[in-house]
């Protein structure tokens, strides 16, 4: 058998223990599978290995004399060598017997020194989640807050404490609202990040999808006519429905289509009929329709075409 109590027996306590009691506990024991101690420099293997033998002796009811002779035969390399080395003469178990509560302090200061302790107090303090998720803040806090315990004496400091290292949005969004159990912060902080995730991707496809609405609608508000060599632009006009040059809509403004003028329309004009070109600093307006195809010739783009004329001379007659 590995490492016991005291004088080398299972129990701790002197003429208290009963040999076959100890052999009966350690089977016991044995059968709910602790975890051996190695020895570690890292105090949350040392933590959680105390934590985890103490539900074990609460399981199986065990009594406080044989707690340290169970816990100091898990003991193995390192940690072996550091009890055969403090571990008590049997003589000094006899009038001062060894308890599990001394032993785990005896352990924390050879496993947990001073200034590990600080360090890590300070860690928790000053905790924040950063670029971890809600789940992630809260398990890393639950771990170190073992460390800060004096910083959160009370359920209502501890849910203050978390509150304080949530990202700053989460933070806000809960802001308007009283906590007084950790589990209720916790759980509420999720589902705010879930919210604020899903307006993000929300917002990015909105982003994306209108830029290249907007691109597109751009385009077909714009009408390219050729003439002459050159191209020019006609807008298209949210009231009539058509493309025309101009900054006014003469179906808006009820004016003369032929000379731009109030009061008649073109087919009772005074003036001469006339089609402005497409470059024509008035705002000709052109009746194309929005459905029309835009490569089709219009009329006032057509070029007019010369008619000649062919004279045949005759030679004259011969007598």
């Amino acid at each position: 058998m590995a490492a016991t109590g005291g004088g080398g027996g299972l129990g701790d306590g002197g003429d208290k223990v009963d040999p076959m009691v100890g052999i009966n506990l350690l089977n016991k024991f044995l059968k709910l599978q602790p975890p051996k101690f190695r020895g570690t420099v890292n105090p949350t293997e040392l933590d959680a290995w105390m934590r985890e033998l103490d539900k074990i002796f609460k399981t199986m009811m065990c009594p406080e004399e044989y707690k340290v002779g169970l816990a100091t035969h898990l003991f193995t390399g390192e940690a072996d060598h550091w009890w055969d080395s403090v571990k008590p003469s049997e003589t000094e178990e006899q009038t001062n017997p060894l308890t599990w509560e001394v032993l785990k302090e005896k352990m924390n200061e050879q496993y947990y020194p001073r200034d590990v302790q600080r360090a890590k107090e300070l860690e928790f303090s000053h905790l924040e989640q950063g670029n971890m998720t809600v789940m992630e803040y809260g398990a890393k806090f639950i771990e170190l807050s073992r460390f800060g315990r004096h910083l959160m004496d009370t359920e209502q400091r501890k849910v203050d404490r978390f509150e304080d290292g949530l990202e700053l949005g989460i933070r806000t969004a809960l802001s308007s609202q009283m906590f007084n159990k950790y589990q209720d912060i916790y759980q509420k902080a999720i589902r705010v990040e879930n919210v604020l995730n899903e307006n993000k991707i929300k917002n990015t496809t909105t982003k994306r999808t209108g830029g290249e609405n907007s691109s597109v609608g751009k385009q077909k508000s714009i009408m390219q006519v050729q003439q002459g060599g050159s191209t020019f632009e006609r807008k298209y006009c949210d009231f009539c429905k058509k493309f025309h040059g101009g900054t006014e809509c003469y179906r808006a403004t009820e004016k003369c289509f032929n000379c731009g003028k109030p009061s008649h329309v073109a087919s009772h004009c005074p003036q001469p009929n006339r089609r402005a070109p497409v470059n024509d600093k008035r705002p000709y307006q052109n009746d194309r329709d929005v459905s029309q195809p835009l490569n089709k010739k219009t009329d006032y783009d057509r070029s007019k075409t010369s008619v000649g004329r062919i004279y045949v001379m005759k030679p004259p007659e011969k007598n």
